[in-house]
């Protein structure tokens, strides 16, 4: 699906389940995740093309696979904390959705650790060359 048909699925979708909560509340939530679950999988079919390119585009400009590894993986890992602090929120679970936000943010602190050591390295090994 293109960005306007998804976009639109999106609000259709909102717009049903708004509609059906007023009756069914229960069903209502059905919606709405059968509605995600289907953008969900239209994006992870986006995904596959990015991380094509991400890695023709590393190749090209000569950075290891390793480095585009981690940004893809901390991509994910901020889109995925970011989800699942909004659903938290969005069924009132605000003290759950703060401890989701503080998992993803060490997990991308750990994930960044080598790349900063290594950084790190690097400089302090340019300021002992150049002294």
């Amino acid at each position: 699906m293109n960005t306007f048909s998804l976009i639109g699925f999106s609000v259709v979708t909102a717009i049903a389940a708004f509609t059906v909560k007023q009756y069914n509340p229960q069903i209502a939530v059905h919606v709405s995740l059968a509605g995600g679950a289907v953008i969900a999988l239209s994006i992870l079919a986006e995904l596959s093309g990015i991380v094509g390119e991400l890695n023709a585009l590393a190749a090209e400009g000569g950075a290891s696979s390793a480095t585009v590894g981690v940004i893809i993986k901390a991509v994910g890992i901020a889109y995925l904390s970011r989800l699942g602090t909004e659903l938290c929120r969005d069924i009132g679970e605000n003290a759950l959705a703060v401890k989701t936000e503080i998992v993803g943010r060490v997990m991308l602190l750990s994930l960044a650790l080598p790349l900063i050591a290594n950084i790190a390295s690097i400089l302090t090994e340019l300021i002992r060359n150049s002294l």
